[in-house]
């Protein structure tokens, strides 16, 4: 936020939070669209959160 701090104002932020149950394949590529994918053990169905921040700018 800090390179657009000059230019924007920060009006509005939000959490949108949601879950999914994922089969083993598909919890294995979310691991590796992540920032750590490592694991222990190898992927299996689980139920998973998703959670992202939200921004709302407008120009300064």
């Amino acid at each position: 936020m800090e390179t657009f701090a000059g230019g924007f104002t920060l009006v509005d932020q939000r959490r949108v939070t949601t879950t999914a149950d994922l089969d083993a394949a598909a919890v294995h590529d979310v691991l590796h669209s992540i920032y750590r994918p490592m694991r222990a053990k190898p992927a299996e169905a689980m139920r998973v959160t998703f959670s992202l921040d939200l921004l709302l700018f407008r120009p300064a």
